[in-house]
């Protein structure tokens, strides 16, 4: 694959396959300036996170004709990942299943989600074409719709599970916009070009233009996110020790790793569940949710419960459990003047050391649950007293 072919062709160049018949990945370029220039005001438009940043601006200290601008630009989703997956070669539902399913793994942590889609998906799977390969992020939307925009050669039902770990969930993160991990400058600092060159000549009968291309060209600035470079990534490629310097094998990954989760939480991040109310006291056996001022537990019929009445849930506080006559009394005093706060006077009748009335309807959960808990730490507050 490379970045100099006819600007009408959107169909990445394929290279040959190892001997032991299994593709690396290639991630595929838009092939013109003109389609990268218009993708990166895209990128941009969708997430703004994917402009460069203004560090980097204080660091060039002037300005970038488009293209060069284009290669800066981030080509993540927006915050929230919902895209339609087709599949342009098989109607399979159990093989369509079966790759969605390691696809959504990373929707495990993250905010993502692939769901299949008859046609017309943001992402068109083949696997006729040679090797593995896909469009970085949105890049996708680039590509014209009766078009791939990412390869899984031959993967069927027959394919090793390891190989679905693999390969599929490291397609599926470029198709998210993640790029190579180890075209981080810090990995490729432990290769060796002339090693690595003919490693993959061997393996895979790609050219030193394309192992200059997809291994020693570092990623962009618009590329890395703020994390350190994980040489166990799922986005990494295995290096033998045949291609480092030291010859020492680079591990790379055979699936998302710690690092892969944490990084796309961040990128991805998750909806927020605003928390609900607190959960209600346990109910011992009489049907009774009660506290024990003296131990502090909520076990014992003695304290107060909530049972439920038509026009909404009859509490008692009984604050016999407070021995001391002065230190009841100031307790007493406290809850009135919490009911009288919360403009609930009428609702609540005391009647010795008890109180009790019914929540009124328009008190709704969280404040009805507020006050409950502002009685509670009065009763706590009291209880240490002597």
């Amino acid at each position: 694959m490379s970045k100099g072919k006819k600007a009408n062709e959107h169909e990445p160049a394929t290279t040959a396959d190892p001997p032991d018949g299994s593709p690396t990945c290639v991630l595929v370029a838009l092939p013109t300036e003109k389609d990268r220039v218009e993708s990166a005001a895209r990128a941009v438009e969708i997430n703004p996170q994917n402009a460069p940043s203004m560090a980097f601006w204080g660091l060039i200290g002037g300005v970038l004709p488009p293209g060069q601008l284009a290669v800066l630009t981030g080509k993540k989703w927006g915050a929230k990942v919902d895209l339609g997956v087709s599949f342009m070669d098989t109607t399979d539902t159990t093989l369509i299943n079966r790759i969605l399913s390691h696809a959504n793994v990373w929707g495990e942590d993250g905010n993502i989600r692939f769901r299949h889609s008859q046609s017309g998906g943001e992402i068109r799977v083949a696997r006729q074409a040679s090797g593995y390969w896909s469009y970085l992020g949105i890049d996708a939307l680039s590509i014209p719709s009766n078009q791939p925009t990412l390869n899984l050669q031959s993967f069927s039902m027959a394919t090793p599970e390891s190989e679905y770990r693999r390969v599929v969930r490291h397609e599926f993160g470029h198709a998210l916009g993640f790029p190579h991990e180890h075209q981080r400058s810090e990995i490729i600092g432990l290769l060796d070009f002339n090693k690595t060159a003919a490693e993959f000549r061997r393996l895979y009968g790609w050219s030193a233009a394309t192992v200059r291309e997809q291994i020693f060209e570092p990623l962009s600035p618009g590329e890395i996110q703020a994390n350190d470079p994980d040489a166990m990534s799922i986005m990494c490629y295995q290096f033998s020790g045949n291609c480092t310097k030291s010859g020492q094998p680079i591990p790379g990954g055979l699936d998302l790793d710690p690092a892969d989760r944490k990084f796309v939480a961040v990128v991805y991040p998750k909806d927020v569940v605003p928390p609900g109310p607190p959960p209600p006291p346990p109910v011992d056996a009489s049907g009774k949710i009660a506290f024990d001022l003296s131990t502090k537990t909520i076990t014992a019929p003695a304290g107060w419960k909530l049972t439920p009445a038509a026009a909404g849930e009859y509490v008692e506080f009984d604050l016999s459990g407070i021995i001391n006559d002065r230190i009841r009394g100031r307790a007493a005093a406290r809850i009135k003047d919490a009911i009288d706060d919360a403009d609930l006077g009428g609702a609540f009748l005391w009647n010795g050391d008890r109180v009790s009335g019914v929540r009124p309807p328009g008190m709704e959960g969280v404040d009805w649950a507020d006050f409950l808990a502002f009685i509670m730490a009065i009763f706590e507050m009291f209880s240490k007293m002597k």
